[in-house]
């Protein structure tokens, strides 16, 4: 995925190599190196960062709880509030876990990547990551998880948002985030509709070139530990990377070699 780029870059690194060459360092001697892993055994997924948006109540049974589960958090309600949010009115049950830090892609790391000998000042590594990305609606209790005695229909709504990935290298996030929009999930009916299968699945694609310069001692280790990417959702809808559609690769390019 995305050769054009990846193989443009490393001409761009080739090009690197001739000019050291030309000021009288000497040019690399080994061939660049690709390794990929791709995440082909079982389904990525992350669950929901916000409830939903609470709207459209039929046959409402208790006023003061629909008013709460209406308005949003910003106001004092539950709609979109975190989902580790308590409910006021509920069995004081959450909608899930709140994960404010990026968490590993399943099946994305590379362990002990080993940089040769002698090439650790100069050598380029391309990081490129492939990751497809499925918006998915999600069912909620209302009673008695989110109000006790709430009894009726309503509809949750699922709006647009943005899901992330990041670069870590050795623990320590590397380069910027890289974010893509997931557009709204279709609207469930609570009391009677099965979330729908979702629709939408676009692909995010991350790049860095790491140095010798992302490290301390501007040098790059003889091997490093783990490289992985990990990611963050920030949607209402639960996130499902499907398997054989990630992947992480590593182009390995020798620029000079230190004598």
């Amino acid at each position: 995925m995305k050769q054009v780029i990846v193989f443009f870059v490393i001409a761009c690194l080739f090009q690197t190599c001739a000019f050291a060459a030309d000021t009288a360092q000497s040019p690399a001697t080994l061939s660049p190196t690709v390794t990929q892993v791709v995440g082909d055994k079982t389904d990525a997924k992350l669950g929901a960062a916000l409830y939903p948006k609470f709207t459209n109540f039929i046959d409402s049974s208790d006023a003061a709880c629909q008013a709460y589960l209406e308005k949003d958090f910003t106001d004092g309600g539950l709609s979109l509030a975190p989902i580790c949010t308590k409910s006021k009115y509920g069995s004081r049950n959450t909608g899930g876990k709140c994960l404010d830090q990026f968490v590993p892609v399943e099946s994305l790391f590379i362990k002990n990547f080993a940089v040769p000998a002698g090439y650790r000042k100069s050598a380029r590594l391309f990081i490129t990551w492939t990751v497809r990305l499925e918006g998915y609606s999600k069912k909620y209790s209302v009673n008695p998880e989110l109000c006790r005695n709430w009894y009726g229909t309503v509809s949750a709504q699922f709006p647009a948002g943005p899901v992330k990935t990041a670069l870590y290298v050795n623990g320590k996030q590397i380069g910027a985030d890289v974010s893509l929009e997931i557009p709204q999930a279709e609207s469930v009916n609570i009391r009677e509709v099965r979330p729908p299968s979702g629709g939408f699945d676009p692909t995010l694609v991350g790049t860095y070139v790491l140095t010798a310069d992302d490290f301390p001692d501007k040098l790059l280790p003889a091997s490093i530990n783990l490289i992985e990417i990990r990611w963050k959702n920030e949607t209402a809808m639960d996130i499902v990377s499907p398997k054989g559609m990630r992947n992480i690769i590593i182009n390995m390019v020798p620029v000079t070699k230190e004598s």
